[in-house]
């Protein structure tokens, strides 16, 4: 694989790519790639914009968040790791059986609490700028 140009996008403009995986937009650069293997992603000119070899991935552009967060979930799942969707803003940290949830988010945010967890601090409900914590069974 080859990157022989690269070119800045003005600010706003997208270029559209599609594939198996959806149709997204992409920008703030974009690069055109000599590759012997077929893009999953490609521009609507043509062009390769996400490829793939072995476990390697390469994206000839910036990602729009929808297409990040499909990459990032397939990867995952491929390794075998729990995925969670989440609320914007809440974040989970995992510290051996105690989970905390924070909210960094205006809005108060749902937890993903498992059954028979045993709640330390607030609730399943997370209210906006707080914590949660608890244990799981």
């Amino acid at each position: 694989m080859r990157v022989v140009r690269v070119e800045s996008l003005p600010p706003g403009l997208r270029e559209v790519a599609e594939g198996g995986l959806g149709r997204f937009p992409l920008g703030l650069w974009r690069e055109w790639v000599e590759a012997a293997t077929e893009p999953l992603l490609t521009f609507q000119d043509g062009k390769g914009a996400l490829y793939r070899e072995g476990r390697y991935l390469y994206l000839a552009a910036w990602p729009s968040p929808e297409l990040a967060g499909r990459l990032l979930g397939a990867l995952a799942a491929e390794a075998g790791l729990k995925v969670l969707s989440l609320p914007e803003g809440l974040r989970l940290r995992r510290r051996g059986r105690w989970v905390f949830a924070f909210n960094y988010g205006p809005e108060p945010a749902q937890a993903p609490v498992p059954e028979g967890a045993r709640f330390l601090l607030g609730g399943p409900r997370v209210p906006p700028y707080d914590l949660a914590l608890w244990e799981e069974a």
